[in-house]
């Protein structure tokens, strides 16, 4: 439910680019145990993102993992981040990062690993290839 409605409101801000998401999730995936509001929080922050900085596909993918968790993946095909930008890129850069000239805050990235870090108990974490565009992958605990 968390990931139609991020798609539902992303539609509005983006519409001529909701054909470029591809949502795949496995089947009988269980549900995510967290508080739907912050994975929205998560999924609006990294699927936007994607959106602002590719004009090809972005595939959001979503299975389960051992130990009752699941694995959420958000991937373009952009032009991919600089390799020695990857170490600091959830770190909190506020209004005069890198983001800035991009109009945003630079802050999102940073939130999202709080959201995930402490409230669900996961990880996130990012690969980039200047071939294959950029990944975030996260993790956040499954109902059992």
């Amino acid at each position: 439910p968390a990931l139609d409605s991020v798609v539902n409101v992303l539609a509005h801000r983006y519409t001529d680019r909701m054909s470029a998401i591809e949502v795949k999730l496995h089947d009988a995936l269980p549900n995510a145990f967290c508080e739907p509001t912050h994975l929205a929080q998560v999924l609006t922050n990294l699927i936007g993102n994607a959106l602002e900085y590719t004009t090809g596909p972005i595939k959001v993918r979503a299975r389960s993992i051992p130990d009752d968790w699941l694995e959420i993946t958000v991937a373009d095909s952009g032009p991919g981040l600089p390799a020695g930008s990857l170490s600091d890129l959830f770190e909190k850069t506020g209004p005069a990062g890198r983001s800035r000239s991009q109009g945003g805050l630079g802050l999102g990235l940073y939130l999202c690993r709080l959201v995930v870090e402490r409230s669900f108990g996961g990880r996130i974490w990012v690969a980039s290839s200047t071939r294959e565009g950029t990944t975030f992958k996260f993790t956040v605990p499954s109902v059992k």
